[in-house]
């Protein structure tokens, strides 16, 4: 799972809240602050990522219209953005106790070679 952008979770909010599927003169009504441009390029990003779907296709009083409805629950996002934070932060806090480590103490060059494969090994992973 990816991160949205601001304008994608805007988007993705509109989906969520919504009782049934929405087209895009539905996001410009709630949100009159989206250009019809904007919403076209986030539902165009939000439909590659996987995020939303095209529900139905509806005619409205001039055209022919899609309809979209999310792939996911704002929970099932929510989720997925906790747990990829948490990551980050188990990856950040890991170099800050190696760093804290590797300056307080001199190591000799063996130590460091074997350092240096068990990272060669992860990163053949």
């Amino acid at each position: 799972m990816q991160y949205l952008t601001k304008r994608e979770l805007e988007v993705m909010k509109i989906l969520w809240d919504a009782k049934t599927s929405c087209i895009v003169a539905d996001f410009l009504n709630i949100n009159p602050a989206l250009s019809r441009n904007t919403v076209n390029n986030v539902i165009n990003k939000l439909l590659k990522k996987n995020y939303i779907v095209v529900a139905d296709v509806i005619q409205t009083k001039t055209v022919m219209a899609r309809a979209f409805r999310p792939l996911i629950s704002r929970e099932q996002y929510l989720s997925q953005e906790m747990n990829i934070s948490s990551v980050q932060q188990k990856k950040t806090q890991l170099l800050s106790n190696m760093t804290g480590l590797l300056a307080e103490t001199s190591y000799d060059s063996e130590f460091v070679k074997q350092l240096e494969d068990l990272l060669d090994e992860y990163k053949k992973k």
